[in-house]
């Protein structure tokens, strides 16, 4: 019997597609963790700083503005959002001119401009389900599929687009899609510009965290840091690398990890290999067995083969091969011999394999061919049963 193990793909290719597989789904959750913290470091450092007594934040103007231009059915106006507090600047219809209230605004010197569009029917939001993939770069992938989620092409708008979850269980990423019509957003941004501003974002008070500004205008002019920003990145650095601290402790654990992997992995396969193995014995034992099983004992076989065969018969050799049965001998009558053996329930289709030859002294030489019964044929026979044409007077017994 050969038995051997073929491996389907080889070790080292699995290892380099699992590999591949690993390192595609690290890039996609990182990249989702990065657009997820994205909004949560904005909101961490003003927090911190909205810890600190009103006094001394208006002392080392810590905090610094942000102006909101809020654009929406019937009116606009224009706001001043602190750490902790918002001051309406100037509130006015949206068909009219530019208010005194811009100037002034103007010449205090504004940090920073967010336009914020709520007027009904200027910006679609929705949330659509995208492939799990589609997570390594969403904004293109939008932009293909835009005429699909919306009754829109990517020529006609500018759009926004925000990961809010994944579905392992459905290999999905669930996405929050907003845009809104050219000439609406180019005529609010070429207002804007006249007025002396550059938004740095565009986005809706539905999910303030969505910018609709084209990738090639988010740009600001350079400013020197105030002394709000130095704080704030020392927070930041201070917190990343507090953050960073125990990342920096299981990246490692991980590599050392991997590595203990990496050398088990030869083992792992072997042991694999041996228990295939021995599962294939397992089968073929019981195999062996079933087949053992399915004739009677060579034991009972041979006390039968002894009673049935003549006195004036003897063999000089007997062949067994699984339920084939050989007979080579001498006979005074070798003619009569297969009568003698299919009396027995034993054995079936008993004949000659070659003429018989007789020698100078008159014996007979004879090789004859039978098969065994099998064991649930014999137990019929030997208790009489009708079917098989038995009777009353067989008392013969199989050894178990």
């Amino acid at each position: 019997m050969r038995v051997g193990f073929r491996s389907a793909v080889p070790p080292a290719a699995a290892a380099g597609a699992g590999s591949q597989s690993v390192l595609s789904r690290v890039r996609s959750d990182l990249r989702l963790i990065g657009r997820a913290v994205g909004p949560w470091v904005r909101w961490w450092p003003a927090e911190l700083l909205g810890m600190l007594p009103a006094g001394w934040r208006k002392a080392l103007r810590l905090g610094r503005d942000e102006w909101v231009l809020r654009v929406a059915a019937d009116f606009c106006r224009l706001e001043r959002r602190g750490v902790d507090e918002t001051e309406t600047v100037a509130r006015w219809s949206c068909d009219a001119g530019e208010p005194a209230a811009i100037s002034g605004a103007m010449a205090s010197g504004v940090a920073k401009l967010v336009l914020e569009l709520d007027a009904p029917g200027q910006i679609l939001t929705r949330d659509v389900l995208l492939p799990i993939a589609a997570a390594e770069n969403l904004d293109e992938v939008v932009g293909y599929e835009l005429d699909r989620h919306t009754p829109f092409t990517s020529a006609q708008v500018y759009y926004g687009v925000r990961p809010l979850e994944r579905r392992l269980s459905t290999g999905q990423v669930r996405v929050r899609l907003a845009v809104v019509q050219r000439s609406v957003l180019e005529g609010w941004l070429a207002r804007v510009e006249r007025w002396g501003w550059h938004p740095e974002r565009v986005t809706t008070s539905a999910d303030p965290e969505l910018n609709l500004l084209p990738a090639d205008l988010r740009h600001r002019p350079f400013r020197l840091p105030g002394p709000a920003a130095v704080l704030s990145g020392i927070i930041v650095v201070l917190m990343l690398l507090l953050v960073a601290t125990p990342f920096q402790v299981m990246r490692d654990v991980n590599r050392s990890l991997h590595a203990e992997l990496r050398s088990l992995q030869p083992l792992a396969l072997e042991v694999e290999r041996l228990r295939e193995r021995r599962a294939e014995l397992e089968e073929e034992r019981l195999r062996l067995v079933h087949k053992r099983l399915e004739y009677p004992p060579l034991t009972d076989a041979l006390s039968e083969l002894a009673a049935v065969m003549p006195d004036h018969a003897w063999l000089s050799s007997l062949e067994i091969s699984g339920p084939r049965v050989v007979l080579n001998g001498q006979s005074r009558a070798a003619a009569g011999l297969i009568a003698h053996i299919e009396s027995s329930p034993f054995f079936e289709d008993s004949r000659f394999a070659a003429p018989v030859s007789r020698d100078r002294a008159g014996m007979e030489t004879f090789r004859v061919n039978l098969d065994l019964v099998t064991r649930d044929r014999v137990d019929r026979l030997v208790s009489g049963s009708p079917a098989d044409g038995g009777g009353a007077d067989r008392t013969r017994t199989i050894s178990q």
